[in-house]
C-alpha cells in the first residue's frame, strides 16, 4: 500500500467524519431509492456505528474514507468503502481492495460485498477487481472474489 495512505482503528467519536464521508459519497444514491431525510440518517448511523468493524482511511494527514469488515473464518465482508469523492478515481480504493484481496489469498478466504445496483461505477470498479455477481436483491447486486486457490479448485471441478 502507498506509504501515505494509512489505516487507523476507529474509535466511536469516529461515528461523526464516518458520517460524512457517507453522506458525501453515497447521498445522491440513497436519495433515489429511498429518499434521504438528514436526520433520520444521522441517527441511523450513529446507532450501527461500529468502531470495532472499522477503520479510517488516511491519506498523508487528511481522513478520506472509512473501511467497514466482517471477518470470518471462510471470507472477508466489505460492509463499507467509501471514499470522499474528491479522492475517488485516484488508485486508493484499488490499492486498498488489492491489499484486502490479497491477505484474503493469504489465507484462503473469499471477498464478498454487496453494492447499490444504479451505482455504475462502483459495480464497474469491482468486476475490474475481478469480483463478479452473485445474486441480485431489489437495491443491490451481491459480488464475490474467490480466493485464488478456490478458483484453481473451481476450474479443476469444471
Amino acid at each position: 500500500m502507498d506509504s501515505s495512505l494509512k489505516l487507523r482503528p476507529a474509535k466511536y467519536d469516529d461515528w461523526k467524519v464516518s458520517y460524512i464521508i457517507k453522506k458525501r459519497g453515497l447521498k445522491n444514491f440513497v436519495e433515489k431509492i429511498w429518499g434521504w431525510d438528514e436526520n433520520e440518517q444521522r441517527q441511523l448511523h450513529k446507532v450501527k456505528f461500529r468502531p470495532e468493524k472499522t477503520q479510517i482511511i488516511i491519506f498523508e494527514k487528511f481522513e478520506i474514507g472509512y473501511l467497514t469488515t466482517q471477518v470470518s473464518d471462510k471470507e472477508i465482508y466489505i460492509e463499507n468503502l467509501i471514499l470522499k469523492p474528491k479522492f475517488q478515481n485516484k488508485g486508493f480504493g484499488t490499492k486498498l481492495m488489492n491489499e484486502i484481496s490479497n491477505k484474503a489469498d493469504q489465507e484462503g478466504k473469499a471477498v464478498r460485498l454487496k453494492v447499490l445496483e444504479i451505482n455504475k461505477k462502483a459495480i464497474a470498479f469491482y468486476y475490474y477487481l475481478g469480483f463478479e455477481k452473485i445474486s441480485k436483491s431489489e437495491h443491490h447486486y451481491e459480488m464475490i472474489k474467490l480466493a485464488t486457490a478456490i478458483q484453481k479448485q473451481r476450474c479443476l471441478i469444471y
